[in-house]
């Protein structure tokens, strides 16, 4: 039976307050919740809705929701571009990289560097090539990519590991930072094209009657603001119609409006609504760090 301290909602509450404490974060109270919770089909959905809330929100987890637990009882989540974490009692942050089925883990280190720890059966190869997976979006690299990522694990490690062919299990491999730079580069750029996409269905896509897609979610178009849920209720309504590219892009949307509306304060995100100019400037906004060198 759960109790009233065991709700999704105080869990999550109980979750962010160890997340954003000034202490070491000690998450194994919050997981022990979990782990009693994890069977209600309803606990997860609960649980990222009170995450989202803007009370106590973390800023690390922008865009993540809890995914389930992992057979060692560490929190999971991920994000819409494939990110996937997980947070172990400590508090300690590790991210999934590469194939999923591998579930090979890498912290990220305050320096910018890596680290993974090497597990039984595992190769540098293995290692690198996974690592090359994730900054290629997870598609599969070239024999040519890995090789080079392996050079510069080897170098990153000549100090520790005399031969790079032969690791131990426990080692802990440092991951260059160039390396986890571009991932994150890797990811920028994801984000940037799908707002460009976005930008482009909303303000450019027209009807037979030259009206745009948002002239057509709009329900009240004296205003010139488009809101969440207006977009919420079109996707459920013409979902049939809508091409697929338009669909990604709506949800793309309506999952960032609070930072599409760069002008609207009013605390709620299903109200105010966004500008056109909002969402043009929002869909820019990464664009011209990628042009500026920001992102590669």
């Amino acid at each position: 039976m759960v109790t009233a301290a065991e709700t999704p909602n105080t869990v999550a509450d109980d979750f962010e307050k160890a997340m954003t404490s000034k202490g070491q974060r000690d998450l194994s109270c919050v997981i022990d919740q979990v782990n009693k919770l994890r069977n209600d089909p309803d606990f997860i959905k609960s649980f990222n809705k009170s995450l989202k809330d803007g009370v106590n929100d973390i800023p690390e987890l922008a865009g993540f929701e809890l995914t389930g637990v992992d057979k060692e009882g560490d929190l999971r989540f991920s994000n819409k571009f494939g990110v996937r974490c997980e947070y172990k009692a400590d508090g300690t942050k590790v991210e999934q990289w590469g194939a999923e089925k591998h579930d090979r883990e890498f912290t990220v280190n305050e320096n910018g560097t890596a680290t993974h720890v090497v597990k039984k059966g595992e190769t540098v190869w293995d290692i690198a090539k996974d690592i090359c997976r994730e900054r290629n979006g997870g598609e599969k690299p070239t024999n040519a990519q890995v090789a080079a990522e392996v050079k510069r694990i080897e170098e990153a490690n000549k100090d520790q590991i005399k031969d790079i062919d032969k690791i131990d299990v426990g080692n802990k491999l440092i991951i260059p930072k160039n390396s986890v730079d571009e991932i994150n580069a890797a990811r920028e750029k994801q984000a940037s094209e799908e707002k460009q996409a976005a930008k482009k269905v909303i303000l450019e896509d027209k009807d037979k009657e030259g009206k745009t897609l948002f002239e057509r979610i709009d329900v009240c178009p004296s205003d010139g603001k488009i809101t969440k849920r207006e977009i919420s209720d079109y996707l459920e309504a013409h979902e049939k119609e809508l091409s697929e590219e338009q669909k990604k892009c709506l949800r793309r949307v309506g999952g960032s409006m609070k930072e599409v509306k760069r002008s609207h304060d009013d605390g709620d995100e299903n109200k105010g609504g966004a500008t056109t100019d909002d969402i043009a400037c929002w869909s820019d906004s990464e664009t011209e760090k990628v042009k500026g060198g920001k992102a590669a």
